[in-house]
């Protein structure tokens, strides 16, 4: 295939725009549905982080009335058995302590009364009880007499009374209780629920990270892979710009560009540099007697022999149909024409094999220039052509030296 209509098939195909592959739809599809998933997901485990926090305060919040509650039952019991000892001994200290046990339980029930103000079941019980209790309270106030009298039989009636309406304010208080602890079953279940959810939730999280990891990985190992196809295309592409498809020498254009450099080293340097040009002789006749496919075989054997003659050095392409150019850097007029004789005879004499079952033995002619100071690419070349022109005219199968 031609070297110019392959970089042009090349280009156009990055150029045209390329229906993306059905796995690149799926990747897309799946990335688009993860992201779905992932948003889904953050929003149900905000709500079920609210949740469980929601859960957590009300759940310390009953724990608080729960012991709210004991701290005013212990108040009252303590009350109860101070109001006993100070009836049964009419001692003071009981009195005062008594008036301490009241203070206890008017500071535990305005607490109380706080924590529950937002529940319509816990206010019916409270006022029931602020009911028993002021009546509770109402029946201690007469007997704070601190006269320092004896005890007697009258006491047992107050005694009695006292304890009808303490039962009362233990049956309204133990109503609260016991719907507090109800809501904290309640409470407690809803959030080993919602740590549930989120727990859930974190696996699912863990396993789309998994996912999008896998993902990753994929999309990297693709582009991976994408990323050696487009360098071995570029350089399959650059070797095709580069290189002569038939001989596998460089072509023209690489040839001129190394030529190029290697002229304004030598220039830049006051170091002299030859260019040889080769010619097969009589090419022409071979492509008419035999076919181009003989002539084609006799440029890659050709190509093959010089390049095994050419020092590491020097470089070598195909310029044109059955032209050859070499390139020598610091190398003067005698080493240079040496150099083109070993070319010239490492051809010389030769002869291949022909499809057909023909041989046919092939020389060369050449031409070599010594490059002048200051001296253009294009009249180093032309002089080179000019002696390559003189040793075909001299007889071919020979070398001759540009003036």
């Amino acid at each position: 295939m031609d070297p110019g209509k392959l970089v042009r098939h090349w280009k156009d195909r990055f150029a045209a725009p390329r229906r993306p592959w059905r796995w690149e739809w799926l990747f897309a599809l799946g990335i688009a549905a993860t992201v779905a998933v992932l948003i889904a997901m953050a929003v149900t485990t905000r709500n079920a982080a609210e949740q469980r926090r929601s859960a957590e305060t009300w759940q310390m919040h009953t724990v608080d009335v729960l012991r709210t509650v004991g701290a005013l039952q212990s108040a009252i019991d303590r009350a109860d058995a101070a109001d006993h000892s100070y009836l049964l001994t009419r001692d003071v200290a009981h009195a005062r302590a008594l008036a301490d046990r009241q203070r206890e339980i008017a500071a535990a029930e305005r607490r109380l009364m706080t924590l529950t103000r937002d529940n319509r079941l816990q206010r019916v019980h409270l006022r029931r009880f602020r009911e028993a209790l002021g009546l509770y309270l109402a029946s201690l106030k007469p007997e704070l007499r601190a006269d320092g009298g004896s005890a007697g039989p009258d006491v047992y009636p107050l005694l009695i009374q006292s304890d009808d309406h303490l039962d009362s304010v233990r049956r309204a208080l133990a109503a609260v209780r016991e719907t507090e602890r109800g809501l904290l079953v309640e409470r407690t279940a809803s959030f080993g629920a919602a740590a549930d959810r989120l727990q859930r939730h974190a696996f699912v999280l863990l396993g789309i990270g998994f996912l999008l990891i896998a993902g990753a990985a994929g999309a990297l190992l693709s582009a991976m892979r994408a990323s050696r196809a487009k360098n071995v295309v570029v350089a399959e592409l650059r070797r095709a710009s580069t290189t002569d498809e038939l001989t596998q020498l460089p072509n023209r254009r690489h040839f001129l560009a190394r030529l190029a450099e290697e002229l304004a080293r030598a220039q830049r340097h006051g170091e002299p540099l030859a260019v040889a040009l080769l010619d097969i002789d009589h090419f022409k006749r071979i492509n008419d007697t035999y076919g181009h496919a003989a002539g084609d075989l006799v440029l890659k054997e050709t190509a093959s022999v010089l390049r095994a003659a050419t020092r590491t050095e020097e470089s070598i392409g195909r310029i044109g149909g059955e032209e050859f150019a070499v390139v020598m850097p610091a190398t003067e007029v005698h080493a240079a024409r040496r150099a083109c004789e070993r070319l010239r005879a490492a051809q010389n004499g030769r002869t291949f094999a022909l499809p057909s079952g023909d041989e046919v033995r092939v020389t060369l002619s050449g031409g070599v220039a010594i490059a002048h100071p200051g001296e253009p690419i294009q009249q180093l070349m032309a002089r080179a052509d000019h002696a390559l022109y003189e040793a075909k005219r001299q007889g071919r199968d020979r070398i001759r030296m540009a003036a």
